[in-house]
């Protein structure tokens, strides 16, 4: 792996998590101004406080399953987007490590041939 292929791997997992964050810090700010708005309606006088709190409630609810949404897409974007680079699989590392014992013995067992 070249050095520029190695700092893009380490970058995008930081990327994909600024940009979720973001996305997450946006989310709720909305959620909050809606709630806001809801409230103000019914100071006004323009709805019920029974009527903001339902509207509140429905609106938190759609925010939740957003935020559900939101949370499976960047996991989804984040791993295509390692898939893409030259990252080993779990299952490629764990083939390595099984490689490296059995190399290990082999060579254990030679340096006890050797010392006899």
């Amino acid at each position: 792996m070249t050095a520029k292929e190695s700092k893009i791997q380490e970058l995008i997992p930081n990327l994909m998590r600024d940009l979720r964050n973001d996305a997450q810090d946006a989310l709720h700010n909305t959620e909050h101004q809606v709630s806001s708005f809801f409230n103000r309606l019914a100071d006004k006088g323009s709805i019920s406080q029974a009527e903001a709190r339902q509207l509140a409630g429905e609106a938190a609810k759609r925010f939740q399953k957003n935020r559900e949404d939101m949370s499976r897409y960047f996991q989804q974007k984040v791993g295509k987007a390692v898939s893409v680079l030259p990252v080993p699989s779990r299952d490629e590392i764990d083939d390595l490590h099984r490689r490296i014992d059995q190399l290990r013995q082999r060579v254990d067992r030679l340096a006890v041939r050797l010392e006899r």
